[in-house]
């Protein structure tokens, strides 16, 4: 099922929103509180989870930061249809997971928009702060808080989705009589904290990242990709950890990969501050 009519039908409100700041600036303000009750009103009903109302509450916000920053309007109008699409993947990703939690495809829709998400408020995030000369620990602050809130979701998921299929494969008559259920709940909290511990970690390494980064005469776009490139290296241990996939050749390759492609945007990017 890739296509839900109610998906489509609150994406593309979410494009006319997008749509509305283009042509009318002055109205940022008034279309960020548009799409902050959207999120919070409309999307509510069709996931049903705090864990699913996350990524299209961020992409809402980080899309339109983001297009504020984009002065080409045939570049605005781009934006716009792919920020809608990955709008549409979360959206469409929710909805199929509330209803089965180990949903492949849909958990695949949930991790393309927290990367897209995690790209949106990285490159915009960094724009605001050399365009309006944000202080440098509101930017390292604000990187931590949104870095956590955003990855937080999509590791949650995995978690339920990991969980559910463990205790499925042991879920026998012997183990429900002796405790089983007692000891799948003790398990899965013991699971959720550390995913939320592993979060917390994620976000204060992308916060020094970011200072780090800050201290480079780069402008916001590289400098996004750059910190996207870090946080997927660590995000993907996290995910892979939870999965008990985790192995350390996957995260040799992942770092080679990362370093090949962070010195490619370094040696093509201009070495002077450009907002």
């Amino acid at each position: 099922m890739l296509f839900k009519f109610n998906s489509i039908l609150l994406s593309i409100i979410f494009a006319c929103a997008l749509e509305v700041s283009i042509f009318q600036r002055h109205w940022f303000f008034a279309v960020l509180i548009f799409l902050v009750c959207f999120s919070v009103l409309m999307v509510w009903p069709l996931a049903r989870k705090i864990r699913f109302l996350a990524i299209p509450f961020f992409l809402s916000i980080g899309s339109l930061s983001l297009l504020f920053l984009i002065d080409d309007l045939i570049e605005k109008q781009v934006f716009v249809v792919l920020s809608s699409f990955v709008y549409y993947l979360a959206l469409l990703g929710a909805y199929r997971l509330k209803f089965y939690d180990c949903d492949q495809t849909a958990q695949g829709m949930i991790n393309l928009a927290t990367l897209a998400t995690g790209f949106f408020w990285f490159v915009s995030n960094y724009g605001w702060y050399l365009n309006f000369q944000i202080s440098a620990w509101i930017l390292v602050l604000t990187f931590i808080g949104s870095t956590f809130l955003i990855g937080l979701p999509s590791l949650m998921i995995c978690q339920a989705a990991c969980s559910k299929i463990r205790q499925r494969s042991k879920k026998q008559p012997s183990n429900l009589v002796n405790g089983g259920i007692l000891e799948a709940v003790e398990c899965s909290q013991r699971e959720r904290k550390t995913v939320l511990f592993f979060s917390l970690i994620l976000s204060l390494v992308i916060g020094e990242v970011i200072w780090g980064l800050s201290l480079w005469p780069f402008a916001y776009l590289t400098t996004g990709v750059v910190a996207l490139i870090i946080y997927f290296v660590f995000w993907d241990a996290v995910r892979t950890y939870i999965q008990r996939t985790f192995t350390l050749k996957a995260v040799a390759l992942n770092v080679i990969l990362s370093t090949l492609a962070i010195a490619g945007i370094l040696s093509t990017a201009q070495w002077n501050l450009v907002v």
